[in-house]
């Protein structure tokens, strides 16, 4: 089975598709902000956690959150104090606090209402404890404070402690749970007591932040000193990530993903994701996409969505995206209209011009002769074609050769059943290019009709459409030669739209506008309205445009999400994926 990868560019307002391009390092999967005055709390979010049902519970500065994917609610913290903790765990959520831990249960209408255990169970905190973590084993919660364990059995409703003279961390590597004690090493339980585990002296001067189980080693990841590979008494930096190392990043939080890889949460370089070979996929901070640059909590909920509790708000990265971005930051590109991959090169068009990357890390380059605005990108008969503001190039690695000056290239086309003859699209109506001795050049242009054609599909052979903004759709029939139009009408049976589009997807052609979306019937010779898809473009609308990608999908861009529609196998009902974005992915 293929699988179709799609990533897109943010410049200014212009969202571009490409589809199956290979994975590019400055790319990264959709990132979803939540401000405090979103979801209703504090600044600070220090701890995730998912239930059974699939809501989301993060412990915040002012409260529990919960947020079951249209909806934020904030439960007061009890003591008005700052959470520091969260575990949903068979239909209660637990949390930490400063001086309290309890436990959270739904009421008759789906409320949480909490229960403090410490008070519950007269349970002595000590004097400005707080409960950084909570761990779930064999049935248990296990309460974490730097000094002590508190072990609850919710079947029997007690409490066991176990006390260190000294802080520590607890860190579970798979079901075995260790803590580390600086100047001591890294110890285990026994016997309900602590044990010394490994004494390594890494493990005495080195603080990690997580343990993670990897066949038959550990990988260990520090604060300050990268991450490590654990085998028995054997510590050695992990050589695969030393570029961690090098850039002498300061971590705070770290998991274990599903896919492998480990996601990093740091003090001032934002989100790191790592590959199960010690790669970097992708860094997400302020101005990539986070809000900030801290992230104090990570959490991967069921579906791989990674949720990141920021200094300053919270933030989801959608990484099973069938889409990924890269954001101009710096404006070099300028307004991006169109692009693709071609002879290992990826090419961009912007209103700046024609610009090509030939690696992964290179820059792009502006090709020299197309500087201006750039409207299309195609291949054709093994030619990449570009439209152009100036007219129509043929790309041929980094030079562009000009084969027709007529102004405002929109769009080409092949024409069924002529291999020598293409069709384009431009200000002043259609034109004809004609290949002969195996060099495309202009042949004529399509007399009788002179209104911009942006875009425009066949219908039949000599049928097509043709959709204009300001005017509306044309029906155009042309005579054999494509020399000229011998009926030009407007069809009525859909309005005009600001930016509405036209586009043949799987030999049915479908038209967008605020108004609404429309499948067109060939036989009545009129618009349909499609009223699910439409409703979803009336709230939300943008843009009109539609784009194929040829693999079985129809994408409608929205405000703050991608509409991927595709058709059941009859061709008679469209089903909807919808991909929400961040609108300030590239802030």
């Amino acid at each position: 089975m293929t699988t179709t990868f799609i990533k897109f560019f943010l410049a200014a307002s212009f969202i571009l598709i490409l589809v199956n391009v290979k994975a590019l390092s400055q790319e990264v999967p959709p990132v979803i902000n939540y401000s405090p005055s979103t979801y209703g709390g504090d600044n600070q979010n220090w701890d995730a956690s998912q239930d059974a049902d699939g809501v989301i519970y993060i412990a915040n500065n002012k409260g529990l959150l919960s947020f079951n994917g249209a909806q934020w609610d904030l439960y007061n913290s009890p003591n008005k104090t700052i959470l520091r903790s969260v575990m949903a765990y068979d239909k209660t959520v637990y949390t930490g606090a400063h001086m309290d831990f309890g436990k959270w249960d739904k009421d008759a209408k789906g409320k949480l209402i909490y229960t403090s255990i410490t008070k519950s169970l007269n349970v002595k905190i000590l004097e400005g404890e707080q409960f950084w973590k909570i761990i779930q084993y064999e049935g248990k919660i296990i309460f974490q404070s730097l000094r002590r364990l508190l072990i609850y059995d919710p079947g029997t409703e007690t409490i066991n402690i176990i006390e260190s003279p000294d802080d520590f961390k607890l860190f579970d590597v798979d079901g075995f749970l260790v803590f580390q004690i600086i100047g001591k090493g890294l110890f285990t339980l026994k016997d309900g007591k602590p044990h010394l585990y490994n004494d390594n002296t890494i493990f005495k001067t080195i603080k990690f932040v997580n343990f993670f189980k990897r066949s038959n080693t550990w990988l260990g990841v520090s604060i300050d000193k990268g991450i490590f590979t654990v085998s028995d008494n054997l510590v050695m930096p992990w050589e695969n990530a030393t570029a961690l190392l090098e850039n002498e990043i300061s971590i705070f939080s770290a998991i274990s993903l599903k896919d492998g890889g480990i996601a990093l949460g740091t003090i001032s370089s934002g989100f790191i994701k790592i590959s199960s070979s010690g790669d970097v996929v992708y860094n997400i901070k302020q101005g990539k996409g986070l809000h900030n640059n801290t992230v104090l909590s990570l959490f991967e909920d069921r579906d791989q969505n990674i949720w990141i509790g920021l200094d300053n708000g919270i933030a989801c990265i959608n990484t099973k995206s069938p889409i990924e971005a890269y954001v101009d930051y710096n404006g070099n590109l300028g307004a991006v209209y169109t692009s693709i991959e071609y002879g290992g090169n990826l090419y961009v068009g912007t209103n700046q011009g024609l610009f090509i990357r030939k690696g992964d890390k290179e820059k792009f380059k502006l090709i020299s002769g197309t500087a201006g605005q750039v409207w299309m990108l195609k291949i054709i008969d093994n030619n990449l074609f570009c439209g152009h503001n100036v007219g129509t190039f043929i790309i041929d690695d980094e030079k562009a050769n000009l084969i027709s000056d007529v102004k405002g290239t929109w769009d080409i086309k092949e024409l069924k059943g002529k291999t020598n003859l293409l069709i384009q699209g431009n200000y002043d109506g259609l034109h004809i290019l004609k290949k002969e001795n195996q060099k495309w050049s202009l042949r004529n242009k399509i007399d009788g009709f002179r209104t911009s054609s942006k875009y425009f599909d066949f219908v039949s052979d000599n049928k097509l459409l043709v959709s204009n903004e300001y005017e509306g759709v044309y029906e155009i029939r042309l005579d054999s030669s494509f020399t000229k139009s011998t009926s030009v009408n407007l069809n009525t049976s859909v309005e005009k739209g600001e930016h509405s589009s036209l586009v043949d997807f799987n030999g049915i052609i479908y038209y967008a506008t605020e108004k609404g979306f429309f499948k067109y019937d060939v036989v009545k010779s009129e618009f349909i309205k499609n009223e699910e898809v439409s409703k979803l473009l009336s709230k939300n609308y943008i843009s009109g445009k539609l784009i194929n990608d040829n693999n079985g999908g129809l994408w409608v861009f929205l405000v703050d999400r991608l509409l991927k529609l595709t058709e059941d196998q009859l061709g008679e009902s469209l089903s909807i994926d919808e991909v929400f974005m961040s609108r300030d992915q590239g802030s």
